[in-house]
């Protein structure tokens, strides 16, 4: 979901793939060995702070398209009472 949210967000900010991948590339780098000196937990928040606002962003679209299909969905399919 995360690698979805993040590719949403890429697309949606229009970030060019090869720029992506390298920062990708360094970004897991950098990660791993913050991960390695600072502990499991410090290197997961390390890893959410570099997402930066492609992350951000594609989580807040994935969140507020599946509220509303979630919605629609109960809405269509709920039975309903006829009086």
């Amino acid at each position: 979901m995360y690698w979805l949210a993040h590719r949403l967000g890429e697309a949606l900010l229009g970030e060019p793939k090869v720029q992506a991948i390298a920062k990708a590339a360094a970004t897991e780098a950098e990660v791993a060995a913050a991960a390695a000196a600072q502990g499991w937990l410090a290197g997961m928040w390390q890893t959410f702070v570099e997402a930066g606002p492609a992350l951000l962003l594609g989580l807040g679209v994935l969140a507020v398209t599946g509220a509303a299909l979630g919605f629609l969905l109960t809405w269509l399919l709920w039975p309903r009472q006829h009086r």
